[in-house]
């Protein structure tokens, strides 16, 4: 049975890089899914997600950000961190963990 739609792709780049980091997983996925690479993501600004299948792949930062989305959103049928972590802290500056904020709201 061949599917009615295609699933969603959304690519979140790393800090201090934009979608072009993405450039060859675009170009690769685009054939099979619906393919997005939202610009100049915070943690104040999230991507919209379309549809319940969307598969978030997070680069670093932006690894970060979609781990933030994934904990708050049904919509997510999976998550991809690459070279990313659950927090990200300077205890010198008493930054609280980015996994405390999640949890904490």
């Amino acid at each position: 049975m061949a599917l009615s739609h295609k699933p969603n792709l959304v690519f979140l780049h790393g800090w201090g890089t934009d979608p072009l980091v993405w450039k060859y997983q675009l170009d690769h996925f685009s054939k099979r899914y619906e393919v997005e690479c939202p610009s100049g993501l915070n943690f104040k600004s999230q991507p919209a997600l379309r549809g319940e299948d969307c598969v978030l792949v997070g680069w670093s930062h932006g690894g970060m950000l979609a781990l933030k989305i994934a904990v708050g959103s049904k919509d997510i049928a999976a998550l991809v961190l690459v070279a990313s972590s659950a927090k990200f802290t300077d205890a010198e500056n008493g930054m609280r963990p980015l996994c405390a904020r999640i949890h904490s709201g």
